[in-house]
């Protein structure tokens, strides 16, 4: 048949010569008439159904009256006549389509063809009312549907279709006739329909749309409430069930978009593949066939995306939807160890950010019983190889922790064997060389054997190579770790032409646009080293500043702050060594400070900027700046949309419905992305072959973690986390097209960009600002007066000898103060032409903003101090600190109402703190400061010692102090807190502080007495400058007073006392905190003097006799990994000085204290 209808189309007159006689000529051109139809139906050629009708009618004419068919060719050209009225609107045609669906199911003898008979009768009947609108019709319409579903079997499936028809029917008669029972009977068979069809149908969602529309509709009527909850179920369900339906597809574009991600490096890509994922995983049902696969696609990405930007959030998610895809998993499943392996990957790396031993013991446990069960699987070879891979890699890990020469060896065979069974220009071929080159890497740091070094840059060479296409992102890396080895390797051989290939290497890789960028900057710093090592200068300068334009990706917009400071360490003295390049090849002051400012305290500026003042753009453009503080307040409360929309407070509540609600409105983003899968290279996915035999027992032990707690599933806490971060990376790229927006517009093209001489020289309004740029190149101070900048070398400033008095027993010595003045301090007050002590009246003030190692060390304190000298700063000038001139700046901008006469104070003392020493002072001190206060007219608030309450009470007071003690985590800076009451529970740390924003009140001064309330971390975490000082100037704050290290508990009410009665008698301006500070740290100092000249003698006669520095001095408390105190806790309580005590080399209590602020 299908032949005959193919050679009619193509010649009718030529196939209809041999067929004039056969009996079954009717029956063939019905069959050609039912073929155009349906190509006119697809294709809407008007031409086909003219031929259908055309030949339905000769049809007609052949067929004899007695024709078994007569019945079905009627009906089959009453048919075709219907699709033909709406287009002629011949009321004739309609009739006759009518008339000829009567007589067919007249003439029906047949039983089969009896319901589709009478169902297209019915049909043309409805559609000759729909345009005549004849009751009759729609009436018997009706009727013959609901005979025909009467008189079929209960169980039969085509009852749904009449189901659907006669409800659809039923309302269109119900909206000509307004018949209320019309339309409950519509609603009767659509809730039959929703109930009795199966959960993954893709009709539900049409019959769910459907009867909701009918509902609302009755709701209209009768203004049921009920009508309506019901309805939005019902639309809930549809729109869920719309995406289950679509999940295998979305799934597949989600595939194509990493892929597309990992040729090109675009973000963007990897973003749209998570958003699909994460939405198809919200709306699937675990058994559905698509979750298993869904949730491992995820978990790879969020994966892919963790290396990327090193989001936590990010890496937790891949474990959470890796072990969620492994549950989903059947036993039997040839994708199990796939999945294994991803979950010992994901392991891997989390012990890499986290540090716990146990997760990289797991990942070693999975590679071992993964690679046993499929080692001796011809057909699972290529996995195999990816899993000693992968096993190597941990063995090299746990090396580096162990120092076992056992998981050296481990490492270096594993490796071997991935290595020798892969063929050349296999997809994995370069990692696993690269990986090898990093084993024997290791081995020669340990061996010290020249050959292991050569053989670890033989597979480094190979590995890049072996490497395709040649802009692979992961060439980046690649480049950068030969380059460390060739650079190793020029170090022992002092071969020219090794050093000129590490170089070359650094090279490409600093200039790999699409690679990542972890490994640029790394390259960058790398390259710039060897540049500087040859003296190429120029060449070392043009690799700084590229390395340093990169750290603000390096600190992706969307990361949190913990996530900033952990990726950030890398960058750690790039920017002071740019800067020190740049003045090396004769750029001036600005260009280097420029530099400066670029690579440090990237994770503060990030906060200031999304914080800057907008009275400009408020004022030329109100509706963007309405715009960038709805994205803004988006960006710092993640949830604050949704709690709006929801109107609810609870916070598991919100985030339920966070996923809901971004499901929902990205629903038809997901229908337009799926335009793209055309666009997109597709992939096909590797074939995996039957699973091992006893693969059942890798099972029972391996999944034997999930229930003894190996790893965890995901916590509400997880899952909120990462909800949060998703978020944040749609809504920063709404922020980047803000900004964008924005700078496009005429007077604000320098929008949220670093500042310019212009607003650098007005910093310096009230005094000069002081750059100390240290670094092992070159050692400057750029001056930055109001009409002027300048640069000074400091040639006797050496950062190792710098190191070794940044020593807690050096730090506060005589002898430092006086390297200081020397070095550092005494140049540049020179330079300033600051050179003599002022009249009382006038002191001038200078601001120090120190880096590198300068930042631990007391510049306002240096000099030779002794009765009647003036040589040193606390005689020639007010100091004050700052992390940054953009932090001075930002500061200046902020809109600031001088405190009135109610404005409050809140003021905290912790004589008695749990776990931790006494502070009998503590209570002195805040009882002095409550009579200063009350003489000031200031609101004083003293009885809140808990987190919450402070964090409550911050926004609307004007001062705070805290008597009490403190804790700097130098490990993670952003872990630093304030003891208070409930310390142990929930700390007022850093962290905390940066997620304030107290800018539209700002407060006036926070006083932290506290032991190192401006000590800053280890020297990763040197350049970002985070402490409680700069936390409380991110959060707001006007200024802060801090210390550098611990302070005599005593001592601690006196400085305090002095320096709130000169704002006290001088008013609460700029200029009285630092001034107040000031006056008492000479006060102090003074006292000291007169100390140590009366006992000059004594300590002349017992020097010999005295105790060792380490003897004398008292450390900050030491707390325990869980915060419990475990060491001497001074304030931290250092005790007041003993007669015998050496005095000139015992703790020098005034100088600890520091003024940040304006």
């Amino acid at each position: 048949m299908t032949e005959v209808i193919d050679e009619w189309i193509i010649d009718p007159g030529q196939s209809r010569a041999g067929l004039e006689d056969n009996p079954d000529l009717p029956t063939y051109l019905d069959s050609l008439s039912t073929f155009l139809e349906q190509r006119f139906l697809e294709l809407r050629d008007e031409t086909d159904l003219e031929e259908a009708v055309q030949l339905g009618r000769e049809v007609l004419q052949l067929a004899p009256a007695d024709h078994p068919k007569l019945a079905s060719f009627m009906s089959n050209l009453s048919r075709c006549l219907g699709h033909q009225y709406p287009t002629s609107h011949s009321l004739s045609i309609i009739d006759e389509a009518v008339q000829l669906g009567r007589q067919a199911v007249l003439q029906t003898k047949n039983p089969e063809d009896e319901n589709r008979v009478r169902e297209n009768l019915a049909t043309q009947l409805y559609e000759r009312f729909l345009h005549q609108g004849t009751i009759d019709d729609i009436d018997e319409a009706i009727r013959i549907l609901k005979t025909i579903l009467h008189d079929l079997h209960y169980n039969n499936s085509v009852r749904e279709h009449y189901q659907d028809k006669i409800g659809t029917y039923l309302e269109v008669r119900y909206l000509k006739l307004e018949h209320i029972e019309d339309l409950d009977e519509a609603i009767q068979f659509g809730r039959l329909l929703v109930r009795e069809t199966f959960k993954f149908n893709p009709i539900l969602p049409k019959y769910c749309w459907t009867l909701a529309d009918r509902l609302i509709k009755r709701c209209k009527v009768t203004s049921q409430k009920e009508h309506v909850l019901e309805a939005v179920e019902l639309v809930t369900q549809a729109r869920k069930q719309e995406f289950i339906n679509e999940a295998g597809a979305l799934n597949n574009l989600a595939v194509k978009l990493s892929v597309e991600y990992t040729n090109t490096g675009d973000l963007q890509y990897l973003d749209q593949a998570i958003n699909l994922g994460e939405q198809i995983m919200q709306t699937v049902p675990e058994d559905h066939s698509t979750f298993a696969v869904g949730s491992f696609n995820l978990s790879n990405n969020f994966f892919r995306r963790y290396l990327k930007l090193r989001a936590k959030a990010d890496l937790e998610g891949a474990i959470n939807f890796g072990i969620k895809s492994l549950q989903a998993t059947s036993s039997d499943s040839l994708k199990k160890h796939e999945r294994w392996n991803a979950i010992g990957t994901y392991l891997e790396h989390r012990y890499i950010r986290e540090g716990d031993i146990a997760d990289l013991d797991q990942a070693i446990k999975i590679g071992e019983l993964i690679g046993q069960e499929t080692k001796d699987n011809v057909a699972y070879q290529d996995e195999y190889r990816r899993y000693l891979n992968n096993l190597g890699l941990r063995y090299q890990k746990r090396f580096l922790w162990s120092s076992s020469r056992h998981d050296l060896e481990e490492a270096i065979s594993r490796g071997k064997q991935a290595v020798s069974g892969t063929i050349d220009h296999h997809p994995d071929i370069a990692l696993f060389c690269h990986n090898l080159s990093m084993a024997l890497d290791i081995k020669y740091a340990e061996s010290k054997a020249l050959w292991d070094l050569e053989e670890a840059i033989l597979w480094g060479r190979t590995a890049i190579s072996q490497t395709y296409p040649d802009n692979n992102p992961e060439l980046a890396r690649y480049k950068s770790h030969l380059g460390m080895r060739l650079e190793k390797l020029y170090a022992i051989s002092k071969n020219l032409q090794d050093m000129k290939d590490a170089i070359k290497y650094y090279d490409l890789a600093l200039h790999q646009i699409n690679g990542l960028t972890q490994y640029r900057v790394e390259a960058g710093t790398k390259l710039l080293r060897c540049h500087a090592t040859m003296e190429n200068w120029e060449q070392a300068f043009e690799a700084a500043q590229l390395a340093v334009s990169l750290i603000p990706s390096l600190s992706h917009r969307s990361l949190e702050n913990f996530d900033k400071q952990y990726v950030l360490c890398q960058a750690a003295g790039l920017g002071c060594d740019a800067a020190a390049l740049g003045l090396i090849t004769g750029r001036d002051g600005l260009a280097a400070l420029l530099l400066l400012e670029q690579g440090r305290c990237v994770l503060s500026e990030s906060i200031q900027d999304i914080r800057t003042n907008l009275k400009d753009l408020s004022g030329k453009y109100p509706q963007k700046a309405e715009d960038f503080i709805r994205v803004r307040s988006e960006l710092e409360d993640p949830m604050m949309e949704v709690k709006s929309i929801l109107g609810s407070s609870d916070e598991s509540f919100v985030q339920t419905q966070v996923i809901q609600t971004k499901a929902h409105r990205r629903f038809e983003i997901i229908r337009r992305l799926m335009k793209l899968q055309d666009e997109i290279q597709s992939i096909h996915g590797l074939k995996y072959p039957e699973k091992a035999e006893d693969f059942v027992r890798l099972r029972s032990d391996l999944e034997n973690c999930l229930t003894q707690g190996a790893f965890v599933s995901e916590s509400n806490n997880q899952s909120s986390a990462r909800a949060q971060t998703n978020h944040r990376y749609g809504t920063v790229r709404k922020l980047d097209q803000l900004v964008a927006d924005i700078r496009a517009m005429p007077g604000l093209e320098d929008f949220m960009k670093a500042p310019d001489w212009t607003e650098i020289s007005a910093a310096a309004n009230s005094g000069p600002i002081v750059v100390i740029n240290a670094s092992n190149y070159r050692c400057d101070a750029i001056l930055i007066n109001e009409n002027d900048i300048k640069t000074i070398p400091l040639p006797g400033l050496n950062l190792e000898e710098a190191k070794r008095r940044s020593r807690r027993h050096q730090i506060d010595s005589p002898s430092t103060l006086k390297w200081l003045w020397h070095t550092v301090t005494g140049p540049i007050l020179d330079a300033l032409g600051f050179s003599h002590s002022p009249a009382q009246s006038e002191w001038p003030h200078v601001w120090w903003i120190p880096t590198g190692i300068l930042t631990k060390l007391p510049l306002h304190a240096s000099g030779l101090h002794y009765q009647g000298s003036t040589e040193t700063v606390l005689d020639r000038v007010v100091s004050s600190y700052s992390t940054s001139i953009r932090c001075m700046i930002y500061a200046r901008q902020q809109d600031f109402t001088p405190p009135g006469t109610s404005s409050k104070a809140l003021l905290i003392g912790m004589e008695n703190t749990p776990e931790n020493s006494h502070l009998k002072f503590a209570k002195q001190e805040v009882n002095t400061l409550e009579k200063i206060f009350k003489e000031m007219s200031l609101d004083i608030l003293n009885q809140l010692t808990c987190k919450k309450d402070v964090e409550l009470l911050l926004p609307d007071c004007k001062i705070f102090h805290f008597a009490g003690h403190g804790h700097a985590d130098s490990k993670d800076p952003l872990q630093s807190y304030l003891l208070l009451q409930d310390w142990k529970t929930d700390r007022l740390t850093v962290a905390s502080l940066l997620e304030m924003n107290l800018c539209k009140n700002p407060p006036f001064l926070g006083y932290l007495s506290a032991c190192g309330t401006g000590r800053s971390g280890d020297d990763e975490f040197i350049d970002e400058n985070l402490h409680l000082i700069s936390a409380y100037q991110l959060a707001g704050f006007r200024h802060v007073i801090g210390t550098l290290w611990e302070v005599n508990d005593e001592q601690c009410v006196h400085v305090a006392r002095r320096t709130y009665e000169v704002i006290r008698d001088k008013g609460m301006t700029d200029e009285s905190v630092s001034l107040g500070l000031h006056e008492a740290c000479i006060d102090l100092r003074d006292q000291w003097l007169t100390e140590r000249a009366n006992k000059k003698i004594r300590i002349q006669s017992r020097e010999r006799e005295l105790p060792s520095p380490d003897e004398q001095k008292r450390e900050c408390p030491t707390l325990s990994h869980k915060g419990e105190s475990i060491g001497p806790s001074p304030r931290d309580a250092i005790p007041a000085s003993s007669d015998d005590e050496d005095i000139s080399r015992g703790p020098v209590h005034w100088i600890p204290y520091v003024h940040f602020g304006l």
